[in-house]
């Protein structure tokens, strides 16, 4: 019998029961969580060739933010893209075969772009390739590789499950496929030229209208259809016009006043070509004076909303008239030009970051002191062209993989023996190069003078030399007399 104001014992079953149920119910939804909260993401590649060859394959995770590269640089990028979450993007690279295939295996915290480049074969049968791939946490995809060319392969999307992947890699291979007859049979005509020019919009719409993609996925391949249409406009004969704006094809603020131009190499340099078309310019016009560089700035002002954006464009145009300078006599004039457009960057890091490369360009002027940059020599001490002040300085600078800077070592060393019993003494320079590529080369050549290492280009990017062979004079105060000349003129 029950005690007296005790619950039933039916009562207390049917609640116990219940607390069961809950229970269970509790333990499946963990599970469920557990399995949703899955962020590994495992990318498999396989080939299908005929003959083994070594693959080097990089996968990096993408950012449409704004690259800051103002802080820290030290690469060749100066650094890497911050996530939203503020970490460093996934970057993973192996070196395997055709044979053994490549795995990456990692974690993701949310879905994201990733960037995946092959490099396949080595010497003369060395190719390429690379697509772009959609991953989201707990994702297993697997690609097959195929013979695609003589030496090259492509990605087999038609054996893809995932329709995000399959409609990215198969918008790639539609973008070959259009870029690959264009080269070989180019438009005759504007009729066929204007047909080349839609075909990469014409290819986007037919892959997103026969699947339906994650927003990212779709966003992508239309502003890379974008991409490309600009990318093959400017090169076409359609630039070729006097840039009156009306003879432009439509500017798609959907494509250049969006962070997601970022994306693209070719994003900030297209917007650049444009406003070159419609001020008249030729589209990749790239030695403009400051108030050309103005007048752009000013159109692109009333043109985005996008800060980055316009922020981009202002420090493209900024540098390339950095690496083109060549108006030493107004010098000052020009700093001031420079300084007031440089300062319409909203970021004041960018505009100090540009000041002090223009700051530089006064190492180019003749009669300035030479840069105190210490550079190491093939003895490991650090070596400054103040060292050599007293005597004429004959510098070379030079890479090791310059084809004609190591034709022209030999007759080097044969004018710096014949002027042994002067006051001069030849310094060379090796700059964009690796240090083990560098010591090999100086016993290759057997070049026994002075030769300094400039790690990291400081030498050469304060002297604004952006190309090799260069040879520089200073006389025997460190001041320079000759900014460029020849081995024949030196002569």
């Amino acid at each position: 019998m029950t005690p007296a104001g005790s619950p039933p014992v039916g009562f207390l079953k049917i609640c116990q029961m219940k607390k069961n149920l809950l229970n269970i119910f509790i333990a499946y939804a963990l599970v469920a969580f557990v399995t949703s909260c899955d962020t590994t993401v495992l990318v498999t590649g396989t080939f299908t060739l005929e003959q083994n060859k070594e693959v080097v394959v990089t996968l990096v995770q993408l950012s449409h933010e704004k690259t800051e590269k103002h802080t820290g640089a030290t690469d060749s990028n100066k650094h890497a893209d911050a996530t939203d979450s503020g970490k460093q993007p996934v970057k993973l690279e192996t070196n395997t075969n055709s044979q053994s295939g490549f795995s990456f295996d990692f974690e993701i915290p949310k879905p994201a772009l990733f960037a995946l480049y092959l490099r396949i074969g080595q010497g003369n049968e060395l190719s390429g390739y690379n697509t772009t791939l959609y991953l989201e946490p707990g994702d297993k995809i697997s690609l097959e590789f195929v013979p695609s060319g003589k030496y090259g392969v492509k990605c087999n999307h038609e054996s893809i499950s995932n329709k995000n992947n399959k409609a990215l890699i198969g918008f790639g291979e539609a973008t070959n496929s259009i870029l690959s007859k264009n080269f070989n049979n180019p438009p005759k005509d504007l009729e066929a030229e204007n047909a080349f020019l839609g075909s990469f919009s014409s290819a986007a719409d037919s892959i997103l209208g026969e699947t339906k993609v994650k927003p990212l996925v779709r966003k992508f391949i239309k502003t890379k259809a974008l991409d490309n249409y600009y990318s093959a406009l400017l090169r076409s004969s359609r630039s070729n016009i006097d840039g009156s704006a009306n003879k432009i094809p439509d500017f798609k603020i959907e494509y250049f006043d969006d962070d997601f131009i970022f994306l693209f190499p070719s994003g900030i340099q297209n917007l650049v070509g444009v406003m070159n078309l419609k001020t008249g310019l030729a589209p990749y016009s790239r030695r403009k004076d400051l108030s050309v560089i103005s007048s752009h700035a000013d159109l692109l002002e009333l043109t985005l909303s996008n800060q980055n954006v316009l922020d981009s464009a202002i420090e493209y145009m900024l540098n390339a008239y950095i690496a083109s300078f060549r108006d030493y006599e107004n010098f000052q004039t020009n700093r001031e030009k420079f300084s007031a457009i440089a300062n319409r960057i909203s970021n004041p890091l960018v505009t100090l970051e540009l000041m002090d490369s223009f700051e530089k360009l006064g190492y180019t002027i003749e009669g300035s002191i030479a840069p105190p940059i210490k550079m190491e020599d093939r003895n490991g001490n650090m070596v400054s062209l103040e060292t050599f002040k007293g005597k004429k300085i004959i510098v070379d600078v030079w890479a090791t993989w310059c084809v004609p800077c190591l034709r022209q070592m030999p007759l080097l060393k044969e004018l710096e023996h014949e002027m042994k019993d002067q006051n001069v003494v030849f310094v060379g320079i090796c700059m964009g190069s690796k240090k083990e590529d560098w010591l090999q080369k100086l016993d290759e050549f057997g070049l026994d003078n002075i030769q300094l290492f400039d790690a990291g280009n400081n030498f050469a990017n304060a002297l604004n030399i952006n190309a090799v062979p260069h040879i520089l004079i200073y006389d025997p105060q460190t001041r320079l007399h000759t900014y460029q000349t020849t081995i024949n003129q030196l002569k």
